[in-house]
C-alpha cells in the first residue's frame, strides 16, 4: 500500500503497551504515513464508533477520492494500480448490508456492560453477558424501547470503501451519533449503514443485496469468526473480483500472506 496516491492512517489502541510518543510511523517511501488520537477500544462498545471517528477527522484533513478502512488482519487483494483504476471516475459508496441482523435488540434496548464483553475472566464475562440478555428481554417485555430518531437501522460489515462527501457528511453528525449509540450493541456494524440508508446517500450504495460484494470484501464467516485463510485458499482469493480480505495470521498460515504479496508485487511490476 506504500504509494504515492495513497496516504495511510493508523490508530493504535489506547491500551497497547506500544508508547506513541517513543514510535514513528512505519518507514513510507512513498506514502504519508500518520497516527490518529488513541482510544480504549472495547469490543462492541461505541469506542469502536470513537476510534473510526479519529481515523476519518484525521484522514479529512487532506481531501482523497476514497477512504479505505481496513484491519491490521487484512490485505489488499490486487495491486495499486489495479485498485486505483477500478476507483477511478466511481462515485459509489461500498458499505456492506446485511438483510439477517435484528435491530430490536442491537438499537432500541440499555446494553448493559457493553464495555466488559470481552473480559479476560471468562466467569465474569459469562455473567455480565447473561445479565444483559436478561435486561433485554425485560425491555422488550415491558415494551421499552430507547428514543431514537425515526430511522431505518440497517447494519453489515464495518469495513467499507467511501468518498470524501460521505465522510464529510458523516462527521458533521459525528456527535448525534456518538450519543445515538451510546447504549447500543456493536454499533460499528450499524452507524455507516443507517446514515447513508437514511440520507441522501442512499442512492450512491454500490450494492444493498450483497453484503461483501457491496464492501468489496472477502470475508469468510461460514468457517470461522471470520475464517483465517491459508495457502489453500490462494487460487480463490488471488481471482477474487473483491479487493480486500480479512482476516490473515502469519502464526496460523504465513505462506498465504507471503503469496498475495509477491502476486501483488509481480502484478505491481508487469
Amino acid at each position: 500500500m506504500d504509494d504515492p496516491r495513497n496516504d495511510i492512517y493508523i490508530h493504535l489502541d489506547l491500551k497497547s503497551n506500544l508508547d506513541i510518543k517513543k514510535i514513528t510511523p512505519p518507514d513510507m517511501k512513498y506514502s504519508h504515513c500518520k497516527f490518529c488520537e488513541r482510544v480504549d477500544v472495547r469490543w462492541g462498545n461505541v469506542s469502536l464508533i470513537q476510534a473510526e471517528m479519529n481515523l476519518f477527522e484525521l484522514a479529512s484533513q487532506v481531501e482523497h477520492a476514497y477512504y479505505h478502512l481496513i484491519s491490521g488482519i487484512d490485505l489488499p487483494l490486487h495491486s495499486q494500480n489495479y485498485i486505483h483504476n477500478f476507483f477511478d471516475g466511481k462515485n459509489f459508496e461500498y458499505i456492506g448490508y446485511s438483510p439477517k441482523w435484528d435491530m430490536r435488540e442491537r438499537v432500541y434496548c440499555h446494553n448493559l456492560f457493553m464495555q466488559y464483553m470481552r473480559f479476560p475472566n471468562q466467569y465474569i464475562r459469562g455473567g455480565l453477558q447473561k445479565m444483559r440478555q436478561l435486561y433485554n428481554k425485560l425491555q422488550i417485555l415491558v415494551g421499552y424501547k430507547m428514543k431514537q430518531p425515526d430511522y431505518e437501522f440497517q447494519a453489515g460489515c464495518n469495513w467499507v470503501s467511501v468518498t470524501h462527501d460521505f465522510i464529510l457528511s458523516l462527521l458533521d453528525r459525528k456527535d448525534e451519533i456518538l450519543q445515538m449509540y451510546q447504549y447500543a450493541y456493536c454499533p460499528d456494524e450499524i452507524y455507516k449503514q443507517t446514515f447513508a440508508y437514511n440520507s441522501e446517500f442512499r442512492n450512491r450504495i454500490y450494492k444493498l443485496t450483497d453484503e461483501f460484494e457491496g464492501c468489496l470484501r472477502e470475508i469468510d464467516w461460514k468457517r470461522g469468526r471470520p475464517y483465517i485463510w491459508r495457502k489453500e485458499d490462494y487460487d480463490y482469493l488471488s481471482h477474487s473480483n473483491k479487493l480486500f480480505a480479512r482476516k490473515f495470521d502469519e502464526n496460523v498460515d504465513e505462506e498465504i500472506i507471503n503469496m498475495l504479496i509477491n502476486k501483488i508485487k509481480n502484478e505491481s511490476n508487469s
